[in-house]
């Protein structure tokens, strides 16, 4: 079933006050980078350990948020991060890794 971007976006902003952070060290967020200290392996690694299937939804706004492949998922953040922040949710919607602009990302499940 193909659900549409604004559908998606709905169901990511009902779901995010929902999710309990992980910390690392007491911290939330974890900096991965951008331009050229854009970490990918540390993403790479922080997107495949959350995720146990390939696809996930990738939210950035009403009319722009689909499904894609994880490859595909972490491409995108890479191209685009400082100019917007990408929540990535598994299909379920339980499941989250959020993309802020300045090149963190913090992770969570909803509670």
């Amino acid at each position: 079933m193909r659900i549409d971007a604004k559908t998606i976006y709905i169901a990511s902003s009902t779901y995010l006050p929902k999710v309990e952070w992980e910390k690392q060290n007491g911290n939330e967020w974890i900096y991965v980078g951008v331009d050229q200290d854009f970490d990918e392996g540390k993403i790479t690694q922080s997107v495949y350990a959350t995720f146990d299937t390939d696809d996930v939804y990738v939210v950035t706004d009403r009319h722009n948020s689909h499904r894609a492949s994880l490859a595909d998922a972490i491409k995108s953040v890479k191209e685009g991060l400082e100019k917007e922040g990408y929540l990535l949710w598994n299909l379920s919607f339980d499941r989250v890794v959020e993309f802020g602009r300045i090149g963190v990302l913090r992770k969570g499940k909803r509670g």
